[in-house]
């Protein structure tokens, strides 16, 4: 399973794995929404100057 939450600024990612035993382990990470446009410009999913547009999901 996979969450992704968020403020104005930044994103935390939440990947969680049903162990053998019926719980849940995993790792979280943060990262701001700037950090994370620039390592997709960086890795050439998106061009740098393109416009980005971040939709809330309630």
């Amino acid at each position: 399973m996979i969450t992704i939450e968020g403020d104005k600024k930044s994103l935390i990612v939440t990947v969680l794995e049903e162990t053998e035993n019926g719980n849940f382990a995993g790792i979280s990470s943060e990262i701001t929404k700037q950090e994370l446009i620039n390592r997709l410009i960086e890795e050439g999913a998106l061009e740098d100057g393109e416009t980005v547009y971040l939709e809330e999901v309630q």
